[in-house]
């Protein structure tokens, strides 16, 4: 009788949020990678999309991402003794005391956002995951340390592409790249670029690993080659290039 009533409750909460306009939280906090600045914002989920507002009157938009545009959405619970989002997150989940609610949305390459992480209000988590299950189409699914929203280089292997960009606008965007996911940068020429992690990378995957990309001008194309030596396992290669890959269509 009990899960009889749990799942009627939550089939009533998903036709509300479907039936409504827009979803709105007003509880959630938005949280830049890596852990360096936290702001409370407002979280609204419409029938076209996820738009993440300023509290500050008038409120001025932050981020506005289309459904379609949104490749993956995450929730977790975490506490001190989980904290699968430390790899992204650093030392604020770490430091975060207790239970806490976390939404994660993944953009698709190309989109000037990428990832997006949303600590949400323990009084509206359950609404946030039921509107965005009803009004995205999406699914949204649990995180656990061996997800591709938590460690970047599942299923990475290296790179060999051309693509339409000039090659200095490539070996550009590789150094930023790189730096994004805690690679220091080394020896740099105009067709070479490499890069080591430290065997204690703060993120917490992997460590150790070197990148190398090679690149060959071809006019307005770019041969690009990007290696990774293995480390402790990890291949970055995937994840740099899409990240610059990310950044280059930005920027155009």
């Amino acid at each position: 009788m009990r899960i009889m009533r749990r799942t009627a409750a939550v089939a009533l909460l998903l036709l509300g949020v479907s039936c409504a306009q827009d979803a709105v939280f007003t509880k959630s906090a938005l949280v830049r990678i890596g852990g360096a600045e936290i702001t409370r914002v407002d979280l609204i989920v419409s029938d076209i999309g996820v738009t993440v507002r300023t509290k500050t009157k008038p409120a001025s938009v932050i981020i506005d991402l289309p459904y379609d545009v949104i490749k993956n959405l995450g929730y977790t619970l975490m506490d001190q003794r989980r904290t699968p989002l430390v790899p992204l997150l650093g030392a604020v989940a770490l430091l975060t005391k207790g239970q806490s609610h976390w939404l994660m949305i993944e953009s698709s390459p190309g989109v000037v956002n990428g990832t997006t992480v949303l600590r949400l209000d323990k009084t509206e988590y359950r609404g946030v995951v039921a509107a965005l299950t009803a009004k995205s189409g999406k699914h949204v699914e649990m995180i656990v340390p061996n997800s591709t929203l938590v460690d970047p280089t599942i299923g990475s292997q290296d790179e060999y592409e051309v693509i339409p960009f000039p090659i200095d606008q490539v070996l550009a965007m590789l150094k930023v790249a790189m730096e994004q996911y805690s690679c220091k940068v080394g020896k740099t020429g105009v067709k070479h670029i490499e890069c080591t992690r430290s065997s204690r990378p703060a993120d917490a995957v992997g460590g150790g690993e070197g990148v190398t990309a090679a690149l060959e001008s071809r006019g307005q194309e770019t041969r690009v080659q990007i290696t990774t030596r293995k480390g402790f396992g990890k291949n970055w290669s995937q994840p740099i290039y899409l990240e610059m890959l990310r950044r280059l269509k930005s920027a155009h």
